[in-house]
């Protein structure tokens, strides 16, 4: 089934390995508007702390992390952020890894 989304030509850092993309790559999903992102560093190291006010909950990330939830700006899509990111990161790109792409979006409540 071609689904537009990766063509035959697309670089190594544009093909996803999981076969279901085609049913989330065309979503643009955004942060809840009760969410708010804490820069904080522990251990010498920068992470981001993403606080859920309703549900009185804290989720810590690290900057690769934070590179993909800063872009979940409910117009851009899972297929445009992962194409602009495997630009970004050049050869290496972690082709086959799109459950690592997609776990910080996957917490509970994190999508408004």
């Amino acid at each position: 089934m071609d689904t537009g989304l990766v063509t035959a030509d697309s670089t190594l850092g544009s093909q996803l390995v999981n076969s279901h993309w085609y049913r989330v790559g065309g979503l643009a999903p955004r942060l809840r508007d009760t969410l708010r992102i804490h820069p904080q560093y522990w251990r010498r190291q920068l992470w981001y702390v993403v606080e859920d006010r309703i549900n009185a909950r804290y989720h810590r990330f690290d900057r690769q992390a934070y590179r993909i939830i800063r872009l979940l700006d409910g117009r851009t899509t899972l297929q445009q952020l992962w194409l602009r990111l495997a630009a970004e990161a050049g050869e290496h790109c972690p082709a086959g890894r799109d459950t690592e792409f997609t776990r910080p979006i996957a917490q509970p409540g994190f999508i408004g």
